[in-house]
């Protein structure tokens, strides 16, 4: 280590999804927080609360304040662009910029303010994070890292099938599709989901859909293991970890082109791109359910470990504070 970080970094971390508990959230901020804790970083979280325009005006104010007082952070890490907008009112400190998928890519037709703020956050911010190369395009910035979230293969790890399937009380003789999402989120398409189990089953009447959210990772882990495969046929996404936490599960995936998810799956057994309608997405699913084997993903899932990604997020960090320090001298 250089003698420039030879004292620990200090590092503000600020999100508007994070700190939560492990029932909820983006728990993969927070093991990224751990592991970079590992390495030495030391991190002090502010979670910005949006739920109305005085707790907006509020986190406005705390770092516009921060540009009248001597800066006690190394850098600040900002997860999501609403965030790392309002981080990067303050000047005295270098902001990276984490995004995480709908602050810069929009397509529902939806209200498009996350993407606009993301879009604005995207050319302040001294360094941006994306989760795929879709993202990097969007975000404007030539320069952007594209270091997505791994899965924490440490936890996510295989587990026997009937095993599994008896802590969950999951009766075996059935086939289960996983869909771990919120589904009244709109854009992950459950409407979609729904109306594709329905057309499965008349050809296998043993079908089950297993909805899950805001479980601890513990039982997410047992459910990757228990079911048969996992499903996704979102409008949009980023980087979806679930897909990588599926892959370090064995567990078969279909999904529509969303995403970096072609480029994940690719080479992956058991791994099915569909069109976005209940028809593909049906036929897809007969097509892994029908073979009843288990994917080769955890395989390629070294290359998208967590612990990789948080050791790029630390050169990040060290390329950034070391180009301010330069800048400044």
């Amino acid at each position: 280590m250089t003698e420039e970080f030879s004292k620990p970094m200090r590092v503000l971390l600020v999100s508007n999804v994070y700190p939560v508990d492990e029932r909820s959230g983006t728990p993969s901020i927070g093991i990224q927080q751990h592991i970079l804790e590992s390495f030495g970083v030391e991190f002090e979280v502010i979670s910005i609360s949006t739920g109305s325009k005085w707790a907006y005006i509020r986190n406005v104010i705390r770092f516009l304040l921060m540009n009248l007082r001597p800066p006690r952070y190394d850098l600040i890490h900002a997860y999501y662009g609403l965030s790392i907008y309002i981080a990067t009112l303050q000047k005295k400190i270098p902001v990276v910029g984490t995004f995480l998928g709908s602050d810069l890519i929009n397509r529902t037709g939806a209200s498009d303010r996350d993407r606009q703020v993301g879009l604005r956050a995207a050319k302040k911010a001294d360094a941006v994070i994306v989760m795929s190369p879709e993202m990097k395009a969007e975000s404007g910035r030539e320069d952007s890292y594209v270091i997505p979230f791994g899965a924490n293969l440490a936890e996510f790890e295989l587990l026997n099938k009937e095993t599994a399937r008896h802590r969950l009380n999951l009766p075996n003789g059935k086939k289960y599709i996983l869909f771990p999402w919120n589904p009244s989120r709109k854009v992950k398409r459950f409407d979609l989901i729904e109306e594709a189990c329905q057309i499965l089953q008349r050809r296998l009447p043993d079908v089950e859909l297993v909805v899950i959210h805001d479980l601890p990772q513990s039982e997410v882990v047992l459910y990757m293991n228990a079911c048969d495969v996992l499903v996704l046929a979102s409008d949009h996404e980023g980087s979806p970890v679930a897909v990588r936490e599926a892959m370090a599960c064995n567990l078969p995936v279909v999904s529509t082109d969303v995403g970096d998810v072609r480029e994940v799956l690719a080479g992956v057994s058991q791994a099915v791109i569909v069109e976005q309608s209940p028809v593909a997405i049906a036929e897809g699913l007969y097509r892994v359910l029908s073979d009843s084997a288990r994917s080769d993903g955890r395989a390629k899932m070294e290359q998208y470990d967590m612990m990789t990604a948080s050791c790029q997020v630390l050169d990040v960090y060290h390329c950034v504070v070391e180009s301010r320090r330069r800048s400044v001298d």
